[in-house]
Order: structure tokens, then C-alpha cells, then sequence
């Protein structure tokens, strides 16, 4: 098998003829416009004829792109199959039918599934959302993490189901940021977090060789860009993995190579692309940074009364009276505010700032409110700090995950068959043990979190890295 690197988390994968190309992302930013491809995408039209297949694995927006998939030409989104991790409803397939595509297929979690002759393929679910892919050809395995959380017990599953794994395609730096408000003694260990996880992925599943590829951002908005001083780049990642043992082989973009080669890992070519790509780090700071207008608070007001009345419709108000009012010092309006997530109100407090629970920029609080996805697209952007109670915010945080996964805990949609034979189907699969495991990775994090004491935090603006 070939492997062509095209963007961030994407790359074209080429199994004896049969090409899947996975997460596509050549246009726009991500995550209300906060994340920005490094370099430019090795994206040309003449590539989409030998395309068969795409594989989207997970919703986000860096994976999920929905202005690179609208653009694609229409003859390719009638005769390319789309793949996605089997669900509990149709809401990807039907979005992509709205952009054209025509041919879908689902994939079962944790079942090796013939594609075509000669080519198998393994959906690997993980948590909420995340899925990764296995690909099969002859006597060859490529496994695409890309930025899924994987136990120890989830790469024994997964060795179990593919017997092998040759290369493993994993992510390798910073994916957003909780809003620890000692951030300088946090993201320092949540990138070595990534670092280890990097590792420990490759050999417990016992592979060949690491390609990390699912990193390939920056934070490019005024109020997250001091996320990049922490992030991990390509020299640090290779310099941990060569002195811990572990093959690493970066691709840069556009640049093509056989499985074997990079098993291989060394060589002119893979100094070449390592070089290449840390030049790049070298000069983020020199990269474009957008700056949002100031969002008038009536606006957002509006906005979290349409988003605590769609709460209301899918979940119950014992759930949300859990959630305990949250203040918010929005920056540029200089003001505290106080919502109430089940009444929707959001008032000015006249508090000093010290009162508030979060501190936000009033164009990223306004769209945290506007979609199902915004309080989960508000951490990833790392537009965000959190003073004190943080337990409350990942309340608030959670809910609005499964509202976006349409999981809704009222008693009428629960008692549905087939979210019912879903959350049986996760449920057999691990589900559990990977929440379970996933609330000890958190746990570290905010003991590690509170450890240390907070730096003074900003009065307006992002804090200063």
C-alpha cells in the first residue's frame, strides 16, 4: 500500500488500486474559524479520478469540512462511496445528500468488513464520536487513529480483530485546550500527554512504524494564538520517539510513499520532510491571525434563549436545573453576565470580574450558543479560560456533546429502538471501559490542573504565552 499525505488528518490511501481518501480538508478554517491548516493542502482535481472511496472519521470540522466537501465536483460526489462509522441516525448521510454525495456506506464497530476483492476495512469506535480505520491489503495493515483516544485495552481489541498492525496514523500535538486557567503549567503537560500517548499507541499495537499527521494546525484567532508557543512540533515529536525506540516517519505534504519505505523510516527523504515541515513551525508566529468584532450582548442573549429551549425539548429539567448558573466575564464588553441554563436568561451581573466562572470573548460566546456543537467547538477553539468551577462547565459541556450526537435523555427519545440497539452495540463494544478510562485521563488533568497555582488572568484579549 501507497500513502499520499494531503492535509491535516488526510491523506490518500492507496490499496492495490483502491484509493480512500480519508477526512478531506483543503479549504477554510476550523472551529469558528480559530484553527488554520499549516501549508497548503496537496489538493489538485486530476488526484479525485482514481478516488473510490472517502472515510470521514468523526464530525468535527478538521475531519467533518463541509466547505471542502460542498466544493467537490459533482461527478465525483455521484460515483465516490462515502464511508462513516455506523450510528444512531442518518444525520452525516443526510447533510452529505444535501451536498451531493449519493453512495454511503456504514460501517459496524469492531468488524472487519471486505470493501472489494483483496481490500478489507475495521471501523474502530471510541468514546462519543471518534472512530478509527483499519485497511487491509494482502499482507500489509495501515491503522488511522487520527485524533481518537486509545487505552491499552482498546489496541489489544484492536490487534485481536486485524491480527497486525504494520503503520499506525496518529495525531501528535495540542487539539484544544479545557481552559485551565494556569495554563503555563498545564499545556506544557497535556502536550507531553500527546507525546505519550503517541508512543504507547505504537507499541501496543505493536507497529512498524508512527506516521504522526492528524496535527498539522495552528491556533490562528488574537485569543487562542498563545496555544502554539505549547504545542508539540514535528523535531520535538521525532526526537521523542527515536530516543524511546519507536520508528517515526513524518510525509510532507503531497509526497507519496509505499508502506515498506516507511516502515523503513530513516533515510534522505525522511530528513527531507521532517526539515520541511519544522520550518514551517519555525514560522507560525508570521502566519495569518483573525480578530472578531465585539458581538452586542443582546444578540447573545437571544442566542442562549434559543439554545436553553432546545435543551428543554430534548432533555429533562432535573438534568438542567443540575447545571448551576455560570458567570461570564466577556472581555471586550468589559461585563459580567449570569446563565441560567434552564430558563435561558443571561443578565449582566455587575460583578467585578474575579465573580465570573469563565472568561470569553463575546463573538466565541455567541456562537458556543448557536449550535449543538458550540460548547464542544468553544474548548477545542481554546478561546476560553475557567476561573473556578469547572465541574459545572463540564456539566454544561456534556449535555450539549449528546445533544449534538442526538442522544437526548428525555423519556420519548430514549425509547428509541434504534438509539437503543446503538448504545447496545457500544455497549458490547467497550463503551464503558473507554468512558471510564476517559474520565481517569480527565481526572489527571484537572488534579494536575489544580496543583498549580493560576496566573493572574487577562482583562481583555488572550493571555499572553
Amino acid at each position: 500500500m501507497d500513502i499520499t499525505l494531503i492535509s491535516h488528518a488526510s491523506v490518500v490511501i492507496d490499496a492495490g488500486g483502491t484509493r480512500i481518501w480519508t477526512d478531506p480538508w483543503t479549504l477554510s478554517r476550523a472551529f469558528n474559524n480559530s484553527w488554520s491548516l499549516i501549508g497548503k493542502p496537496a489538493y489538485s482535481p486530476d488526484m479525485l479520478d482514481e478516488v473510490e472511496y472517502v472515510w470521514i472519521s468523526h464530525e468535527r470540522p478538521d475531519h467533518f469540512n463541509v466547505p471542502t466537501l460542498k466544493s467537490l465536483p459533482d461527478t465525483f460526489k455521484q460515483r465516490v462511496t462515502v464511508l462513516f462509522q455506523q450510528q444512531n441516525s442518518e444525520k452525516i448521510f443526510n447533510a452529505l445528500h444535501q451536498f451531493g454525495f449519493r453512495n454511503f456506506q456504514s460501517l459496524p464497530n469492531g468488524r472487519v468488513v471486505t470493501l472489494k476483492e483483496g481490500v478489507d476495512v475495521y471501523c474502530y469506535q471510541a468514546s462519543f464520536g471518534d472512530s478509527c480505520l483499519g485497511i487491509r491489503h494482502g499482507d500489509e495493515t495501515i491503522f488511522n487513529i487520527n485524533d481518537a483516544e486509545l487505552s491499552a485495552s482498546d489496541c489489544r481489541r484492536v490487534l485481536k480483530d486485524l491480527g497486525k498492525v504494520d503503520l499506525v496514523l496518529n495525531q501528535f500535538s495540542l487539539a484544544g485546550y479545557n481552559g485551565y486557567l494556569n495554563y503555563e503549567q498545564v499545556l506544557p503537560t497535556l502536550a507531553r500527554e500527546k507525546l505519550a500517548r503517541l508512543l504507547n499507541n505504537h507499541r501496543e499495537l505493536h507497529a512498524g512504524v508512527t506516521v504522526p499527521f492528524a496535527s498539522f494546525v495552528y491556533f490562528s484567532a488574537d485569543d487562542n494564538r498563545f496555544l502554539n508557543a505549547y504545542a508539540n512540533s514535528p523535531q520535538v515529536v521525532a526526537a521523542w520517539m527515536q530516543a524511546n525506540g519507536a520508528p517515526v516517519r513524518f510525509l510532507f505534504l503531497g509526497e507519496r510513499a509505499s508502506l515498506r519505505d516507511l516502515v523503513d523510516a530513516g533515510g534522505e527523504a525522511a530528513e527531507r520532510s521532517l526539515s520541511q515541515w519544522q520550518a514551517m513551525y519555525d514560522r507560525i508566529d508570521e502566519l495569518e491571525y483573525t480578530h472578531d468584532a465585539p458581538v452586542a450582548l443582546e444578540e447573545i442573549q437571544a442566542l442562549a434563549s434559543a439554545f436553553s429551549a432546545s435543551l428543554r425539548q430534548y432533555f429533562p429539567a432535573l438534568l438542567l436545573r443540575r447545571v448551576k448558573p455560570l458567570r461570564f466575564y466577556i472581555r471586550d464588553l468589559d461585563l459580567v453576565t449570569c446563565f441560567d441554563a434552564a430558563s435561558g436568561t443571561l443578565a449582566p451581573t455587575g460583578e467585578p470580574q474575579q465573580a465570573a466562572d469563565i472568561l470569553v470573548n463575546a463573538q466565541p460566546l455567541a456562537a458556543a450558543f448557536r449550535f449543538p456543537s458550540g460548547f464542544e467547538t468553544l474548548a477545542v477553539s481554546g478561546r476560553f479560560l475557567v476561573q473556578q468551577h469547572f465541574r459545572n462547565w463540564q456539566l454544561l459541556k456534556s449535555i450539549t456533546i449528546l445533544w449534538n450526537n442526538q442522544i437526548y435523555l428525555r423519556a420519548r427519545y430514549l425509547l428509541n429502538g434504534r438509539l437503543l440497539r446503538y448504545l447496545a452495540m457500544r455497549v458490547k463494544g467497550g463503551l464503558l471501559r473507554q468512558m471510564m478510562a476517559k474520565a481517569k485521563m480527565r481526572a489527571a488533568a484537572m488534579r494536575a490542573a489544580t496543583a498549580q497555582p493560576a496566573a493572574a488572568p487577562p482583562t481583555a484579549g488572550a493571555p499572553e504565552a
